[in-house]
């Protein structure tokens, strides 16, 4: 059994409320919100998954996840930063927005990047990392107060 501690708040979950076919099916009324999520072991029955440890997996918006192991991949939490970083600026969000410049646009130093979404948690990330490249960046966000 694990205690859900740090969850991942990710542009993702819109499309899970929304009735249509993403890289997540639509959530069902009495489902949990798949959430990367951040858990410590508060009972075990596996060697290898000890009580007090930390797990990282897609365990879901929930207080509390039974997991088994098989059903639901889920690695022992070891990283060395903290759990809030891996789930936000080191996790799938800094990694969408990392890959996306560095595999997809390839910007060079001296290029103009335009970021639309800037004031979203992709967007910012992607902004400081074009100007880590060397790049001019403009941001675009939806109203005057982003």
């Amino acid at each position: 059994m694990v205690k859900n501690e740090y969850f991942s708040l990710d542009s993702s979950m819109k499309g899970q409320m929304e009735d249509r076919n993403d890289y997540r099916a639509p959530l069902q009324i009495g489902e949990v919100m798949a959430s990367r999520t951040v858990g410590t072991i508060v009972e075990s029955h596996r060697p290898d998954f000890p009580a007090g440890g930390q797990v990282f997996g897609f365990l879901g918006m929930s207080d509390d996840t039974i997991i088994d192991g098989k059903n639901m991949p889920v690695h022992l939490y070891k990283q060395p930063v903290k759990p809030e970083a891996a789930l936000g600026v080191l996790g799938g969000t800094g990694m969408t927005a990392y890959f996306g410049l560095t595999d997809i646009s390839e910007p060079v130093a001296g290029d103009t990047l335009v970021v639309s979404r800037a004031a979203g948690a992709i967007g910012n990330v992607a902004g400081q990392i074009g100007r880590i490249l060397g790049c001019r960046v403009i941001g675009i966000a939806g109203s005057n107060e982003k």
